[in-house]
């Protein structure tokens, strides 16, 4: 990720090898952050940009990257996407140099995965990117990201990935009318509620989440 930043950290290594063999009283100057960080494997820049990257292998395009770093970039994703303002932000990053903006697409798209694991973390993502926040609430919605998670919420054949999807849901849901009503649309008939119900109304919204909950086998 900052290859090109290698070579300065090359450069800093040969200066201060003859610097110390010529004196050895010549303080050894701080090797360069960025180059440091590439050589330890760890990603230097903004977060938006950190993002990005680890939708890149989490989507692993090329097909060369082991589940294991795949999980771990969606982890480092999904505590960056806690943040309110990342969460704000996800329709404007650019997915990668000279590509498309917005990461909402790249994510839901992972919702699909015949992983596990991958499809998991995706809705965990979707979580917390709409906990408490409107802007993100709506734009879940108009990307249209509700389907899918209804879909896994209802026939997934992983529990864990039901149940994660079901807590995207409810936080889509909280406070957001057409979110709620939308879920409701694309429900089964046999997960319909029967009464309707106010996103404002916490305890209205806590009795449909148990009763979606209770049905996880």
């Amino acid at each position: 990720m900052t290859s090109a930043a290698l070579p300065d950290l090359l450069k800093w290594s040969v200066q201060n090898s003859e610097a110390s063999r010529q004196n050895a009283d010549v303080p050894i100057a701080a090797p360069p952050s960025e180059g440091l960080a590439a050589l330890l494997g760890f990603h230097v820049g903004s977060d938006a940009e950190r993002m990005a990257d680890n939708l890149l292998i989490v989507k692993n395009a090329a097909g060369d990257i082991g589940l294991e770093d795949r999980i771990k970039a969606f982890e480092d994703f999904r505590m960056l996407v806690e943040k309110l303002d990342n969460a704000n932000n996800l329709p404007n990053i650019q997915q990668y140099k000279g590509g498309p903006r917005g990461l909402w697409t790249p994510l839901l798209e992972q919702l699909n995965s015949e992983d596990v694991e991958i499809r998991s973390l995706a809705a965990s993502c979707c979580h917390a990117a709409v906990q408490n926040d409107i802007k993100a609430q709506e734009k879940l919605l108009t990307v249209g990201g509700i389907p899918t998670l209804v879909q896994l919420a209802t026939t997934d054949p992983n529990k864990d990935v039901r149940k994660r999807a079901i807590r995207a849901l409810n936080s889509t849901a909280q406070n957001y009318q057409p979110a709620l009503d939308d879920i409701i649309a694309h429900l089964p008939d046999t997960h319909k509620p029967k009464d309707k119900i106010d996103a404002a109304d916490a305890d209205s919204l806590l009795s449909w989440r148990t009763a979606l909950e209770s049905q996880l086998t």
